[in-house]
């Protein structure tokens, strides 16, 4: 029954590209505009700072698996995803609203998921892109009457209005977070190469050989907070920069796992460690956080039931290869 929903799904996917194939594309052919990501700050992207995680260049196989994921330690990659087209293509909005700019994808809103505001609504990619990711100065282009995506998309109808006014009604927390995008959009399946890195696995572990691939997209200071998964995760930065704090399962006393279901996410909130409340949470003071800022081109080995928060420090997308 998986399986026959699976190739239902797959399907159905096919299908809605083949529709969005026919539809007049949202990208601006004037060549005066220019949409540009979010930027916290610039020059931005060429941040080093890594606090005891290794990095690692073009690692081998046998490296990776023998001294990497035996070590149960986080690194990162470098020098692996040259070869992407989606490092070229993914930086310019215009692409994703070409490829797939009608089509609806899951974008969560709110500080993060353990937040009491948090919530997620069904919208086309178009409109969360043209909203929430690109510069508020990029208008729409002079004499111009075609169908031009800030005019059908941006609540301020492309006007680029100052940012008091776009802020009134444009939340900056949203989030394309943890969904299967290039299972929905193939095109983009193809501006990727799934690293080897993900067909190894350990004498011990349990492993389906199976590899999910899930896309995050989000504007500067969107938020995961700390939490751990079951699997390996190497997460890999395709645009924009993220900080990563991370603390091993040794540390699980000290960060405090929310009781329930919830379990796999600290109460603690690590952002800002300087401002944790010592008397609710006094083991934290104990808590050996790591910490390393990931940039485009770089990847993140993250070891299954690895505690990790991650922060977009600009107009991030990142992909998640789980196994």
């Amino acid at each position: 029954q998986a399986l026959l929903m699976h190739g239902r799904n797959a399907m159905l996917c096919r299908a809605a590209s083949e529709i969005h194939s026919l539809c007049p594309p949202y990208v601006c052919k004037n060549e005066n505009l220019v949409l540009t990501f979010i930027r916290s700050e610039p020059g931005h992207c060429c941040y080093k700072e890594s606090f005891g995680i290794k990095r690692i260049h073009a690692p081998t196989l046998n490296w990776f698996l023998n001294y990497g994921m035996k070590n149960s330690d986080p690194f990162v990659v470098t020098g692996t995803m040259k070869e992407w087209p989606a490092m070229k293509k993914w930086v310019n909005p215009n692409y994703f609203l070409k490829i797939a700019g009608h089509r609806h994808v899951p974008v969560e809103f709110g500080n993060n998921y353990m937040s009491k505001s948090w919530n997620q609504k069904v919208i086309p990619l178009g409109e969360f892109v043209c909203n929430h990711t690109i510069e508020k100065k990029s208008k729409v282009c002079e004499n111009s009457t075609e169908d031009q995506p800030l005019k059908r998309y941006r609540k301020d109808n492309g006007s680029g209005g100052t940012a008091t006014d776009l802020n009134q009604n444009i939340s900056s927390t949203a989030y394309l977070a943890q969904h299967e995008l290039l299972v929905q959009i193939p095109e983009l399946e193809k501006d990727i190469i799934v690293p080897d890195y993900c067909s190894l696995s350990l004498a011990d572990a349990k492993s389906t050989g199976e590899v999910a691939v899930n896309f995050w997209f989000g504007p500067p200071g969107t938020v995961s907070p700390l939490h751990h998964d079951p699997k390996n995760n190497l997460l890999a930065q395709v645009t924009g920069s993220k900080l990563i704090k991370l603390a091993s399962p040794q540390q699980n006393e000290n960060v405090y796992p929310n009781p329930g279901m919830m379990s796999n996410t600290s109460q603690v909130d690590v952002e800002n460690e300087e401002n944790v409340d010592l008397e609710k949470y006094p083991k934290f003071k104990d808590a050996k956080l790591e910490q390393v800022v990931l940039n485009p081109g770089e990847m993140l080995y993250i070891p299954a039931n690895h505690w990790h928060f991650v922060k977009s420090l600009d107009t991030s997308i990142s992909l998640s290869f789980w196994w």
